[in-house]
C-alpha cells in the first residue's frame, strides 16, 4: 500500500503511470479524464469515455490508452513495473482482451469475419494467433511512447502535480493538458467498420496499478 512514508521513487512512478493515461487520452481525444489520484491502494485514473464508431482505429486507440501508463514509465524511468498487470481488470488484461477480440470476435483481423468462441487461455495456445496479438500490443505501446515523447513536458508536469496533490480533479487536469491534441505520432491507422463490438458507456474506469 502507499502512504506518506512511501519511497518517493515509487510515488513518482505511480504518478507518471497515471499521467501517461491522461496524456494519451488528451492526445487521442478519448474522452475526459475526470480524476487522477494516488491512494493507499495505488494509482487511479477515472475517464468519461468519448463515443466512437467502434472502428479498428478506435480499438487501437483504446489499446494505446491501456498501455500508456506502462509506456510513460518506460519513457521517463527507463524501466517498467508490474503496475499495468495483475488482476482481470488491469491495463494489460484490457489491452490483451481488445487485441484478441480484434482477431477472433470483431471480424477485424487477417481471418476476416471468422468468429471463435473459446476461452482466451485456449485461443492463445495457437502460437500464430498469440504472435499476432503480441504484435498488436507491442505496436500500441510503441505508439504510446512516441506520443508521450512528443508531449513529455505535459506528461511530467501532470505527474508532478499529481505527486504533490495526490488527487487532481477534471478542471486541474484539463488546465495542464490544454493544447495537447492529435499529432503525427497519434495519427489514426486505417479504419475498418466494426459493427458494434462492445458498448461505449461513459462510466469512470479506474486503472489498476
Amino acid at each position: 500500500s502507499l502512504s506518506t512514508d512511501t519511497d518517493p521513487r515509487i510515488l513518482w512512478r505511480v504518478a507518471l503511470h497515471e499521467a501517461g493515461h491522461a496524456t494519451i487520452a488528451a492526445a487521442l481525444h478519448l474522452g475526459q479524464i475526470t480524476r487522477l489520484a494516488i491512494t493507499p491502494q495505488g494509482g487511479e485514473t477515472h475517464r468519461r469515455r468519448a463515443n466512437n464508431e467502434c472502428l479498428l482505429s478506435d480499438l487501437e486507440d483504446d489499446i494505446c490508452y491501456d498501455l500508456a501508463g506502462r509506456a510513460a514509465e518506460r519513457l521517463v524511468l527507463g524501466t517498467i513495473s508490474a503496475g499495468a498487470g495483475g488482476p482481470a481488470h488491469s491495463d494489460l488484461a484490457g489491452a490483451t482482451d481488445k487485441a484478441l477480440k480484434i482477431e477472433t470476435a470483431y471480424g477485424l483481423g487477417p481471418d476476416g469475419p471468422v468468429w471463435v468462441e473459446a476461452p482466451a487461455v485456449v485461443i492463445l495456445q495457437n502460437t500464430n494467433l498469440r504472435g499476432r496479438v503480441r504484435k498488436r500490443l507491442d505496436r500500441a505501446e510503441a505508439r504510446a511512447v512516441k506520443v508521450l515523447t512528443q508531449h513529455r513536458r505535459t506528461l511530467e508536469a501532470l505527474a508532478k502535480a499529481l505527486m504533490a496533490e495526490r488527487s487532481l480533479n477534471e478542471e486541474q487536469i484539463a488546465a495542464i493538458v490544454a493544447g495537447v491534441g492529435m499529432t503525427a505520432g497519434a495519427t489514426k491507422s486505417e479504419a475498418c467498420a466494426a459493427g458494434h463490438p462492445e458498448p461505449r458507456d461513459e462510466a469512470q474506469t479506474p486503472s489498476a496499478n
